[in-house]
C-alpha cells in the first residue's frame, strides 16, 4: 500500500481567498450605508424607510465581517501549527498526471508529486521509500523543473504535512 500525504485538518487553502473577499466587499457595503444616512428626511416615512434601509445595510456589512473573522482564525490556526512542526528539504522522485472519466463521462485530472520519504516517515511505513501527494495544477507546473521541496511536518504524525508554496 502507497502511503499518502496527510494535510492538516485546520489548513483551507481558500482561507485568504475568503478575508480577501471579505475586505473586498466591505467597502461597498459601508459606502451604501452612508449614502442611505445621507438622504432627505421630510416626512415620517421617510423616516421609516431610511431605517429599514440602515438595518439591511448594517446586516449586510456583517458577512464580509464574517468572512474576514473566518479568514483570519484560519490564518492563526495555520500559524499555530506551524509553531510545533519541523521543516526538511525533501527530494522529488515522480510526477504523475492522472486523468480518468467520471460517472457522468466527464474527464477529470489529479496531479500528484512522489516525494522521497523522511527518515521518520519510514519508521510509520517502514516498507515505503515515496510519499505521494495531491497538489493543484498550478502546484504541480511549478514544481515541474524543480527536484527538491521544503515540507513543513508534524513530528507526531510525520505524514501530516504541506508544502513551503502551501502555506
Amino acid at each position: 500500500m502507497a502511503a499518502v500525504r496527510k494535510i492538516p485538518d485546520h489548513y483551507d487553502p481558500e482561507a485568504k481567498l475568503i478575508s480577501g473577499s471579505g475586505i473586498f466587499f466591505l467597502l461597498p457595503v459601508v459606502l451604501l450605508n452612508l449614502c442611505i444616512l445621507n438622504f432627505d428626511r421630510k416626512t415620517f416615512l421617510d423616516w421609516i424607510g431610511i431605517l429599514a434601509a440602515l438595518i439591511i445595510g448594517l446586516c449586510l456589512m456583517m458577512i464580509p465581517i464574517i468572512m474576514i473573522m473566518i479568514g483570519f482564525s484560519k490564518f492563526e490556526e495555520n500559524r499555530e501549527w506551524l509553531k510545533t512542526t519541523s521543516t526538511a528539504l525533501t527530494t522529488i522522485v515522480e510526477r504523475e498526471e492522472i486523468s480518468n472519466v467520471d460517472e457522468y463521462g466527464v474527464l477529470m485530472f489529479d496531479w500528484r508529486l512522489g516525494l522521497k520519504m523522511l527518515p521518520s516517515q519510514t519508521t510509520i511505513c517502514p516498507g515505503e521509500s515515496i510519499v505521494w501527494m495531491y497538489v493543484s495544477k498550478s502546484l504541480y507546473k511549478k514544481y515541474a523543473n524543480k527536484e527538491i521541496v521544503c515540507v513543513y511536518y508534524s513530528p507526531e504524525t510525520p505524514l501530516t504535512f504541506l508544502l513551503k508554496d502551501e502555506l
